[in-house]
């Protein structure tokens, strides 16, 4: 897949995105995290490299570290999260 085009892949609990975003313009980035973003299910996580940084502020990730490793949650949806 061309993660540089759009184009719908599902939705996901889980992605891994390790090593790649150095590989984009900051544009590409952005858009790319935004699609990441759509593609995880509410709860879900994105794994970024220890490099790597979130480089587009307005997405709604919960960053969480264990073990000295930071990843980044989606946070559920209101009515998820009140069993609706």
């Amino acid at each position: 897949m061309n993660l540089a085009r759009p184009g719908y892949i599902g939705r996901f609990d889980c992605i891994f995105c390790m090593d790649v975003l150095p590989h984009f313009s900051r544009v590409q980035r952005i858009a790319l995290l935004e699609r990441l973003h759509l593609y995880l299910e509410p709860g879900g996580y994105l794994f970024l490299s220890q490099t790597e940084k979130l480089s587009a502020p307005n997405l709604n990730f919960r960053s969480e570290t264990f073990d000295g490793y930071t990843f980044h949650r989606k946070p559920l949806a209101a009515s998820a999260a009140y069993g609706r």
